[in-house]
C-alpha cells in the first residue's frame, strides 16, 4: 500500500527549531503508523518564500532531515519535485 500525505504546516524560513519540532511532533504518530504497516509514504508540503524563483536556501531538506531523525529512517529527498528524480 502507498500513501500520499499532504500536510499544511506552513513552514517559514524564519521558523526556529522549536517551532519545526512542534509541527513535526503533530504528524509523527501518523507517519509512524503508515511506515509500521509497510507502506510507502510521500509527504508533500511547502515553505513560504518571498519570490517564485527557486532558491536552495528555501528547501524543505532541513524538514526532511528532522523527520528522518525522529523516525530513525532514511528519507529520500529529491533535488526537484518534477522529472525523473521523482
Amino acid at each position: 500500500m502507498n500513501w500520499v500525505l499532504k500536510i499544511r504546516l506552513y513552514f517559514c524560513k524564519a521558523d526556529d527549531r522549536n517551532i519545526i519540532d512542534y509541527k513535526m511532533d503533530y504528524i509523527l504518530d501518523t507517519v509512524k503508523y503508515i511506515l509500521e504497516n509497510n507502506a510507502k509514504l510521500v509527504i508533500a508540503s511547502h515553505i513560504s518564500i518571498p519570490s517564485p524563483a527557486y532558491d536552495k536556501k528555501y528547501s524543505l531538506r532541513t524538514i526532511a532531515e528532522i523527520i528522518s531523525d525522529k523516525i530513525s529512517k532514511n528519507i529520500y529527498f529529491p533535488d526537484n519535485c518534477v522529472g525523473d528524480a521523482v
